[in-house]
């Protein structure tokens, strides 16, 4: 037999929702940020090549990459929040170079370079429209590799009055849509704004990627933006993103995994950022070439983003 009662067990995990809760009432969670670009790319220079170019026995004089050669290897080549997918692709980038030198006896690591033997693995992001669109926002997730931009989508059809919503969303998502619609129809309501024909229509909710599973309530602010554009044939800004839940009243409150998804922002091209006023106090942890790379707008209500979001008629 042996004694336990003297241990401590030390587990970790990339998503603490798939944690049986019996087990997780159990655990102190700590949770750990994920590391920004910068902070990759000090930790590539100064701790993985290093590393990785003893092990596989070359010469770190030898290896002649550049800064902004790692940097664009981390921006197009990695997305996870920790460091396993860097230190992969640079092992592989080592043993390439090897390689070469074998054959051209001089190689610079160059962008060029990373594409021509990485290519097939290089980062596909969403495209950015540079026009406004009708139905369509921009929102901030945090998944279990770090931050992204999902595309929310709203259509108005012929119907009786419903939401649809598709996209292989969780019960807590859909309830979030129920939610911003009820919000909506009752401030267009409050402002004297026509809702009589809604009765008339249906509005059809879209996340795409629909075989990936969604859930949370941080989409709340882009549904309501998103069913809003529909309705009021205002076009949204498309270099906007945000993300905040919402509730019946209009009020925004806060979510998590803020770091992750102004990075996610920044990395998509997004020069508009709206989160919750209540995290404002989170922005102090945010790296500063996030920040002041993105102009960050903090709102209370979901009111106060209208001339933010949306391009108003004259």
């Amino acid at each position: 037999e042996f004694d336990l009662s003297q241990v401590m067990f030390i587990a970790t995990a990339n998503n603490i929702e798939n944690i049986p809760y019996p087990l997780r009432d159990r655990m102190t969670i700590i949770k750990l940020e994920g590391y920004s670009n910068s902070e990759k790319l000090d930790i590539a220079k100064n701790y993985l090549l290093p590393k990785i170019l003893e092990e596989g026995a070359v010469k770190e004089k030898d290896f002649n990459i550049t800064g902004d050669a790692i940097k664009y290897l981390i921006e197009n080549y990695t997305k996870e929040n920790g460091i396993r997918s860097l230190e992969r692709i640079l092992t592989e980038l080592a043993q390439k170079y090897k390689v070469s030198q074998k054959i051209y006896k001089k190689c610079s690591l160059t962008c060029d370079i990373i594409d021509k033997w990485f290519g097939y693995k290089k980062l596909v992001f969403p495209k950015i429209s540079k026009i406004p669109l009708k139905g369509v926002v921009h929102g901030l997730a945090y998944t279990e590799v770090g931050g992204d931009v999902i595309k929310i989508e709203a259509r108005k059809i012929p119907g009786t009055g419903k939401i649809k919503a598709t996209g292989k969303l969780g019960e807590v998502l859909k309830e979030s849509i129920d939610t911003a619609y009820t919000c909506l129809i009752s401030e267009m309501k409050e402002s004297k704004l026509d809702v009589s024909n809604l009765k008339d229509y249906d509005i059809h909710i879209h996340i795409p990627e629909g075989a990936v599973p969604k859930e949370g309530t941080s989409a709340g602010i882009a549904i309501y933006s998103a069913i809003r554009s529909v309705l009021t044939e205002e076009r949204v800004k498309q270099d906007v993103a945000m993300t905040g839940e919402i509730t019946l009243y209009g009020d925004v409150l806060p979510v998590g995994g803020l770091k992750e998804k102004l990075a996610a922002a920044l990395r998509s091209g997004i020069k508009t950022v709206i989160i919750p006023e209540r995290n404002a106090n989170d922005l102090i942890e945010i790296p500063e070439d996030i920040k002041k790379n993105l102009k960050i707008i903090t709102i209370a209500h979901c009111e106060e983003m209208i001339n933010v979001v949306f391009e108003i008629k004259s």
